[in-house]
């Protein structure tokens, strides 16, 4: 996970998405809290297609890849 400031994703939007592609993820912070949370686009935005255990499957990948990022939310 990679924190950015909100002023340098509004003046360099593509360093953002560069940062996405390649980490999967990255977190823009205003006054140095989280206040987005960008994610890659992938199969999960597929999920209102899924059944119940497809949807549990892909809760638990995300909980999992993305643990980091959810705790840096908790803060």
């Amino acid at each position: 996970m990679i924190n950015i400031s909100i002023n340098e994703a509004s003046k360099n939007f593509l360093k953002v998405i560069q940062t996405v592609d390649e980490t999967g993820s990255a977190v823009i912070l205003k006054d140095n809290e989280s206040e987005y949370v960008l994610f890659k686009r992938n199969r999960y935005n597929q999920i209102e297609d899924a059944d119940d255990l497809l949807v549990e499957q892909i809760g638990e990948e995300l909980i999992t890849e993305y643990l980091d990022v959810f705790k840096e939310l908790a803060k």
